[in-house]
């Protein structure tokens, strides 16, 4: 009869009135109360019981004062035991997402650590009998790896699911101190005229450093071994191989990359993009969770890290080629289903 729940805003209802208060109300004859939503309303008897913060129940009749004491209390009971029933799914969906989140954790300690650590250590064995420098350098390589996964894992395990602390950020401003953390080694930064952005400004800084880290130490032409490698990691538009990039580039070292930060055609959120290699296309849905790495030296954590932080602000992350060829990152308002 009323096709569907309209989507309530603040002020604008007996609805939002009710929520907002946290408290049942009863109304005998809505015809006769000014402030309901729809004037031209066929419901006349109405009971709104709220559903703490998930949101309301409301029961309506087409008869005046058609409820009695007894159907009010049944539904007061009936509010409560869905408002308990709901707390206690998202209790144990975020249980859930914490069990994953040990387990994952037990792998990369499992694994992950103990590989660069068996290296190190290998690689100390020799430099003690041979006294080869180059030895000790490659303990000192597989130790910075160690530390880079600590503090991945850190990130991890102290990041939020929800973002309580936004307020308005300046993009470039945060980009600049981002950059200046990371060890960019000689790549430039361009800055679009990206907006602002409703935000929490540490961890906006944390999205922008392991871009910045994943651009310079993936996307750069000079990151690829071998040309296979190099295709492997390349874009699948048809622009020229990874092979031809590096050639046209002026010295294969990481400071040819460019990262751009912008505001996206729509207006409405930013992006962040490089002239590097790129990410594939069969790679970009999988690049953002856990654990998952389509490099060698990759912790596999740091473009997860950057999902963690859109999703705790409630923002869409998408993943394209840029004009270049290169990755690029945007990220935006969700768009939430509303009711007719």
């Amino acid at each position: 009869m009323v096709a569907g729940a309209p989507t309530f805003t603040p002020g604008n209802s007996l609805a939002w009135d009710a929520f907002d208060a946290g408290e049942v109300r009863t109304y005998e004859d809505l015809w006769n109360v000014p402030e309901r939503y729809n004037r031209d309303t066929k419901i006349r008897s109405e009971i709104i019981v709220p559903i703490g913060e998930q949101g309301i129940f409301i029961t309506g009749s087409t008869e005046p004062r058609e409820f009695s004491k007894a159907d009010m209390e049944l539904f007061r009971i009936l509010g409560a035991t869905v408002e308990a029933a709901l707390v206690r799914a998202t209790r144990e969906q975020q249980l859930r997402r914490q069990n994953d989140r040990l387990e994952e954790f037990a792998d990369v300690l499992a694994h992950d650590l103990r590989n660069p650590l068996t290296t190190a250590q290998g690689f100390l064995e020799l430099g003690r009998e041979s006294g080869d420098p180059d030895q000790f350098e490659r303990v000192e390589s597989a130790h910075d790896r160690i530390g880079q996964l600590i503090d991945d894992l850190l990130t991890l395990a102290r990041s939020e699911t929800v973002v309580t602390a936004a307020e308005s950020v300046d993009i470039a401003e945060a980009a600049e101190e981002a950059w200046l953390l990371v060890d960019t080694d000689g790549a430039p930064l361009q800055l679009a005229d990206p907006p602002t952005a409703d935000a929490d400004p540490g961890r906006l800084r944390q999205l922008f450093e392991n871009l910045f880290r994943n651009a310079v130490e993936h996307g750069s032409t000079s990151s690829q071994t071998q040309s296979d490698d190099a295709v492997e990691h390349g874009p699948t538009s048809s622009r020229p191989s990874a092979d031809h990039t590096l050639e046209a580039k002026t010295d294969g070292k990481a400071g040819c990359l460019t990262v751009t930060i912008g505001a996206r055609s729509d207006g409405e959120g930013f992006y962040v993009e490089d002239d590097g290699v790129g990410i594939p296309e069969k790679h970009r849905d999988g690049v953002l969770d856990h654990g998952v790495s389509f490099s060698d030296d990759g912790t596999g954590f740091g473009l997860s890290i950057v999902a963690d932080i859109a999703r705790a602000h409630d923002w869409s992350l998408s993943i394209r080629e840029s004009d270049a060829g290169g990755a690029r990152f945007e990220f935006g308002p969700k768009r939430h289903q509303q009711n007719a």
